[in-house]
């Protein structure tokens, strides 16, 4: 497998949208697994996101990309 260009996906997406993007991701994998059962699922439970610099947030993107 190859390694993603973290310049690519870094010129392609604002660190708005790849904040965007996780949560929409991680809302999708949370339903109907039992592992989320009780945490909190609202906007204010994802708010650590928006604090981390753009290239946490390519990896954790790029983690997520590699779950499909």
């Amino acid at each position: 497998m190859s390694k993603p260009n973290i310049t690519g996906t870094n010129a392609m997406y604002r660190k708005k949208e790849l904040v965007g993007f996780i949560i929409k991701r991680l809302k999708k994998l949370s339903i109907n697994n039992e592992s989320w059962k009780g945490l909190p699922d609202c906007d204010e439970s994802y708010l650590c996101l928006k604090k981390l610099n753009k290239t946490m947030l390519i990896k954790i993107h790029e983690c997520l990309m590699a779950l499909d």
